[in-house]
């Protein structure tokens, strides 16, 4: 016990100890905050085809261009959009099939589009909705300009009729794109958290690192084998090292989620399970360490063996792979900061 508090003592005390720590604390609340701020004006990153190429289409893409809450990006055709959407870049996808403008001149408004969608978002069947009404709202008149000629012998000049319309569209204003705050606010915290989780495990990486470092150190100058005839055995060494690494990381995680709740970019409800998932992540990278203290047995090729490691964990783990390849799908799955990251 005596052990432990000493280390602990000089781990997180000191004026060297405590500037890293406020540094860390800075480190991800600023960059959690940044990434927040920066996704609230965006809610949607939408792909659209136009297959039809029509004026009708062109007026279309247009219409939801207008909107700052959509990020639009426009594709000749589906397999770029296809292959966007399941590297991570795209919410959704609409298709103005072929035929679009004729469809909605003849009031025919079946399957005149389509969608494709990999994201887990809520509130994309919301965009589904507000799309759909503003299509009949944009184009219903041609329906009822041919049913009023058809049924009547009153001959409507189209031109004409077409301007009455639009004055009473721009009068009554029937719905429009107005995210509710609250829905609004789980999509923003729910992808903050991801990338909240990913500094903190790459944090907890290369500090883990830091103390297998520490342990070959300690095994080269004997310090372990002078504490086994102080009755601390090797897996009593080990385990402290585990508790001092714990408690070192564990403060400034927790000021730093509190911060982030106080500024509303994460929940308060998801704390106590999301330290239990951090907790579990530290405990499996350290154990991962020190396998690969084990198998190097030089403190170079230690050094060599965990930076690789931390790279590839950094790279399986973000986006820019996913999708690509099957291969790197399966593979994420013995990464333990993709794991956890998904777990989110």
């Amino acid at each position: 016990m005596n052990y432990l508090v000493i280390r602990l003592k000089n781990k997180l005390f000191g004026f060297k100890n405590i500037v890293i720590s406020v540094l860390l604390i800075f480190l991800i609340v600023s960059l959690t905050y940044a990434y927040s701020i920066s996704q609230k004006e965006v809610i949607y990153n939408v792909g659209i085809v136009d297959e039809d190429k029509s004026i009708t289409s062109n007026l279309f893409i247009e219409d939801l261009e207008s909107h700052k809450e959509i990020n639009l990006f426009v594709f000749e055709n589906k397999i770029e959009a296809m292959k966007e959407l399941k590297n991570g870049k795209l919410d959704i996808i609409y298709e103005m099939n072929l035929g679009f403008e004729n469809k909605l001149k003849k009031g025919d408004y079946n399957d005149v589009l389509s969608y494709s969608k990999e994201s887990t978002m809520k509130i994309t069947s919301w965009l589904n909705d507000y799309i759909a009404l503003k299509v009949i709202k944009n184009y219903v008149y041609f329906d009822i300009y041919n049913l009023i000629n058809n049924k009547t012998e009153v001959n409507l000049d189209l031109n004409e009729y077409k301007k009455v319309y639009k004055k009473n569209y721009e009068d009554n204003s029937i719905i429009k794109l107005n995210i509710v705050d609250n829905e609004k606010s789980e999509y923003i915290i729910d992808d903050s958290k991801r990338i909240f989780v990913f500094i903190i495990g790459t944090i907890i990486l290369y500090i883990s690192m830091s103390f297998g470092k520490e342990i070959i150190n300690e095994k080269d100058r004997n310090i372990i084998k002078r504490l086994d005839v102080s009755n601390i055995s090797l897996v009593k060494y080990l385990f402290i090292k585990f508790i001092v690494l714990l408690v070192y990381l564990i403060i400034p995680i927790i000021i730093s989620y509190l911060i982030l709740i106080n500024v509303n970019v994460l929940d308060v409800n998801g704390l106590v399970i999301d330290l239990i998932k951090l907790v579990a992540f530290m405990f499996i990278n350290y154990f991962i360490v020190l396998l690969f203290i084990v198998f190097s047995k030089e403190k170079s090729k230690y050094m060599i063996f965990m930076q690789v490691y931390i790279l590839v964990s950094m790279l399986i783990s973000s986006n820019i792979f996913k999708g690509t390849f099957e291969f790197f799908n399966k593979v994420s799955l013995f990464f333990p900061l993709s794991v956890l990251i998904d777990k989110f």
